[in-house]
């Protein structure tokens, strides 16, 4: 059995947690809880940052694979990480 990742599990915990705070305000919501939409915003931009951060991070892996296997050429990994930046900018 293949080890899992620790940064898939701290990802996955992240949103597991970000999921359970999000229902739990959205049915607050439905008792007049009245700051729940900001409750709710701030849950979701943590969870938005943790993605964020565990894309850049497998990005950054990659990179380093592709370069390690010395396959392509200088200029074909440029062209890799301009694509993945146009990507990412969209």
């Amino acid at each position: 059995m293949k080890k899992r990742e620790t940064s898939k599990t701290i990802l996955g915990s992240v949103l597991i947690f970000c999921g359970c705070i999000i229902i739990a305000c959205i049915v607050g919501w439905f008792m007049k809880l009245e700051n729940a939409p900001e409750i709710i915003a701030t849950i979701a931009t943590i969870g938005s940052a943790v993605v964020a951060f565990y894309l850049w991070k497998a990005k950054a892996e990659n990179i380093q694979k592709i370069q390690r296997g010395a396959v392509l050429t200088d200029e074909q990994i440029k062209k890799l990480l301009d694509m993945a930046d146009h990507l990412n900018s969209e």
